[in-house]
C-alpha cells in the first residue's frame, strides 16, 4: 500500500482525531519498515561483497595450488634424474674400485705429478701422461 492510498484510507469520511492518530502510527511503522529494509539491503550487499572476496581468494589459492603441483612434478623429475645419475656414478665407481683391487688396468686413470695434476682418460694414454 502506498502512502497516498494510506492517507485516503485513514482520512476516509472525515478527519477525526482517531483517524489522524492511526495515520501517524502507520506512517511511523512505514518509516521503521523502510529503515529495516535499508539495513537488510546493506547486509545483503555486505554478504555479496564478502562472497565475491572469498571467491577471488579461492581462485588465487587454486592458481597457487596448481603452480605448486607443477613445481612438485618438476622437482620429482629432477630427483629421479639425479638418482639415475647417482646410481650410474656409483656403478662406475664400484667398477673402477674392483679393477684397482684386482690389479687390472682401468678405463680411467688419474695421474698426479708434483708440478700439477694431469688426467689420463684412457689406459693407453697412461705412458703419455707419465
Amino acid at each position: 500500500m502506498s502512502v497516498s492510498n494510506l492517507l485516503v484510507y485513514c482520512l476516509g469520511g472525515g478527519s477525526s482525531r482517531s483517524n489522524l492518530l492511526t495515520l501517524l502510527h502507520l506512517l511511523a511503522l512505514w518509516y521503521r519498515v523502510q529503515a529495516q529494509m535499508k539495513d537488510f539491503q546493506h547486509e545483503v550487499d555486505a554478504a555479496i561483497a564478502g562472497r565475491e572476496e572469498a571467491m577471488a581468494a579461492a581462485r588465487e589459492k587454486d592458481k597457487r595450488c596448481k603452480s605448486l603441483e607443477t613445481e612438485l612434478l618438476q622437482l620429482q623429475e629432477d630427483l629421479a634424474a639425479s638418482e639415475r645419475s647417482r646410481k650410474a656414478l656409483q656403478a662406475e665407481r664400484d667398477e673402477l674400485s674392483d679393477e684397482v683391487a684386482s690389479g687390472g688396468t682401468s678405463k680411467y686413470v688419474s695421474v698426479c705429478t708434483i708440478g700439477g695434476a694431469s688426467v689420463c682418460r684412457d689406459a693407453s694414454q697412461v705412458r703419455q701422461c707419465l
